[in-house]
């Protein structure tokens, strides 16, 4: 109220001036918020282009299981590579380093499918 009143003795070139200033600040900082909403609003297109859908995730880990899963013989054979008497083990001992090697095998997928 009281810049109203200051601002109505000026004359009016000066007046003028003063509320094209006023004027020209407003929609300064409204551009500036509406250029700030603007680019959140761009922002968040293309963090959720950039997403990959569950159902790619999904397909993903299922194509990693499938490539990834290994056989009996792969086992078996990685077996034999970390301890070279497998083949003299005895039933018991041979499904314990088995099953060792299938929970590596795991542990070694996650965190692939973590880094990748």
């Amino acid at each position: 109220m009281i810049l109203g009143l200051f601002v109505w003795t000026f004359d009016g070139a000066t007046k003028a001036i003063f509320l094209g200033v006023i004027v020209f600040v407003l929609v300064a900082i409204a551009a500036g918020h509406l250029i700030e909403a603007i680019q959140k609003f761009f922002k968040r297109i293309v963090a959720k282009i950039n997403r990959p859908s569950s159902k790619a995730i999904s397909a993903r880990r299922r194509v990693l299981d499938d490539a990834l899963t290994p056989t009996q013989v792969e086992i078996a054979s990685a077996c034999l590579y970390y301890d070279h008497s497998y083949g003299l083990m005895d039933d018991d001992q041979r499904k314990k380093l088995e099953q060792d090697a299938a929970e590596w095998f795991r542990a070694w997928r996650k965190v692939r499918e973590d880094i990748g």
